[in-house]
């Protein structure tokens, strides 16, 4: 496969460019492969992307610039990459770019000439990047994944047979920066780090580079733990001077596994190493983590939720149930959020928020919303035939978005029910890329302009939240519930002054998590429109739902005090 990378702040410059490369699979690629166009709108995380690209085995071949460009921000664009810039350049500063010859001019309405120069970029760099691939895995004689592992097995039969204990540690580097066009290349100055670390290990330590970057180092006699852990620290220090005596900030993190000659199979050491070097990564850049109890429960949850989720996925097996949203000045409910809930055979109730980061994982949250869209408009479909006026509240992932199917999604569904997309509310967390913000506001729009409400969900707690609320086509904030957990003065102020912006904005509020009396006067006293809480109702299945909707045929405000009995 050859990529391009498109780079835009405009969503309609993107649509463009793919527009005038149809065709070039078959008619001027040159290359035997597929071709694949990324999008992105942040100039800032090129490098990053690239890197990323190159460190999956996928990389990219050629960037379009499309916007005007200048001398500086060609010296930012990354170095030994081809680079056609299509809305010209700023000729009044001479360039600075390191690599000019690599810099190409060029329109988008001259197709021809352009599926040429494309061509012509692509070749050039899919034979560097053979070329350099080839120099590499002789230079560096790097095994496969498989092979390490079958490296690992060896040992740790021999230390099962000698009664020892094995350790596995597994680093990862992450660079900061552009290197200086002094140093070596990195190819080289990594072997070099290899031979170094090779030099500084203990008798017993053995290191092997393995798969793209990774880097693997097995204990055969982990007799110690204190003069284990001594060394383990040492090594840490002196990789983050050596790649800073060489002009290069590097941060390195390590999972560290110990089989404590109860384990075998090589498979399952390699897999708490990973687990441990994931919990390190988390935390930051730069950490040591030991595989522990923690790790382990966490491992063995993730691995057997994401195999069962799969198949829950396929056969439907998910449930929704619904939380009314109410009016705080009458007490009545105007909509119900629908929640999904998963109850599982032998573990019961998986709370959401341990299975929805996995089915993201899994690219599986159009599925799972399919689930929910038909259950939460079926209902809502009967509650409506039955004379309640309530609209329906669903929540939005940022995978949907970035998608592009979910207005298709939602307009097909609705039909299917004969609900109204005025009937729809859809709640949108904080959780986006923001290299993704522009095509996910033009499909905001599009959705608020078929009727749909648009809601932030927990609002003011992410870095971005001021950001999207100027960003996006906002109807109501839905505040979250950790404002009105242990309540104070400087929690109120908060409070205050997100619904003062929100009435300046002419944008609703909703408050989530009310669960006393308490809370709920200070939140009318701010003049928050709307409540979400167990004060009101703990979410329900349907049947319930419907029983609780009853209570306000009657228009009683204090009728929510009977949902208790439920």
């Amino acid at each position: 496969m050859v990529r391009i990378l498109s780079y835009s702040t405009q969503l309609s410059d993107h649509l463009k460019v793919r527009e005038a490369l149809k065709g070039m699979e078959t008619s001027c690629v040159g290359i035997n492969t597929e071709l694949k166009i990324d999008s992105i709108f942040s100039l800032e995380i090129i490098d990053e992307f690239m890197r990323k690209a190159a460190a999956e085995g996928a990389p990219i071949h050629l960037i379009l610039y499309n916007e005007k460009i200048t001398a500086d921000i060609l010296a930012l664009l990354p170095e030994h990459s081809p680079v056609i810039c299509l809305k010209g350049v700023d000729h009044t500063k001479q360039s600075s770019h390191p690599h000019a010859e690599l810099v190409f001019f060029h329109s988008l309405e001259d197709r021809q000439g352009l599926h040429h120069l494309v061509s012509k970029c692509l070749q050039m760099q899919a034979l560097r990047y053979e070329l350099s691939y080839s120099q590499s895995a002789a230079y560096n004689n790097r095994l496969s994944q498989s092979s390490f592992i079958e490296i690992l097995g060896d040992h740790l039969n021999q230390a099962f047979v000698l009664k020892r204990g094995v350790g596995l540690v597994l680093l990862k580097f992450v660079s900061y920066g552009r290197e200086p066009q002094s140093i070596k290349s990195k190819t080289y100055l990594l072997h070099e780090y290899y031979q170094f670390l090779k030099q500084s290990l203990p008798s017993g330590w053995k290191l092997h580079a393995f798969g793209i970057s990774d880097l693997g180092l097995i204990i055969d006699d982990v007799a110690a733990l204190d003069n284990f852990d001594t060394i383990i620290r040492r090594l840490h220090q002196e990789t983050n001077k050596f790649f800073s005596d060489h002009g290069i900030v590097m941060s390195i993190d390590m999972g560290v596994a110990l089989s404590e000659d109860k384990i075998v199979d090589p498979i399952e050491l390699y897999d708490q190493s990973c687990a441990a070097l994931s919990v390190a990564n988390r935390k930051g850049h730069g950490f040591i983590e030991y595989y522990g109890k923690e790790q382990e429960r966490s491992l063995l949850f993730s691995t057997k939720v994401e195999s069962e989720l799969k198949q829950v996925l396929i056969d439907r097996k998910l449930k929704v149930v619904y939380q009314p949203l109410v009016d705080l000045n009458t007490l009545h409910p105007r909509g119900v959020e629908a929640l999904v809930r998963w109850n599982h055979p032998t573990l019961g109730q998986i709370s959401p928020v341990e299975f929805l980061p996995i089915a993201e994982r899994i690219n599986g949250m159009n599925e799972l919303a399919d689930i929910v869209f038909h259950q939460a408009f079926d209902h809502l479909r009967n509650w409506k035939e039955q004379g309640f006026n309530l609209y329906m509240s669903v929540n939005i992932a940022g995978q949907q978005l970035v998608s592009g199917k979910l207005i298709n999604h939602l307009m097909e569904t609705l039909h299917l029910y004969s609900i109204s997309p005025t009937d729809i509310e859809l709640e949108v967390t904080e959780d986006f890329d923001l290299n993704y913000i522009d095509p996910i506001v033009y499909q905001l729009e599009e959705l608020k302009n078929l009727g749909f409400k648009i809601t932030i969900d927990d609002f003011g707690i992410g870095y971005s939240s001021l950001h999207y609320l100027s960003q996006f086509p906002v109807d109501k904030i839905k505040i979250d519930q950790s404002f009105i957990r242990n309540l104070n003065e400087k929690k109120i102020k908060i409070l205050q002054a997100m619904c003062n912006l929100a009435q300046f904005m002419k944008i609703e509020t909703l408050v989530e998590g009310i669960e006393t009396k308490e809370q709920l006067e200070m939140l009318k006293v701010i003049r928050v429109q709307y409540g979400q809480g167990y004060l009101f109702s703990p979410p329900l299945e349907a049947d319930k739902t419907e029983f609780f909707l009853n209570q306000f045929k009657d228009h009683k405000p204090e009728k929510f005090n009977l949902i208790k009995s439920l």
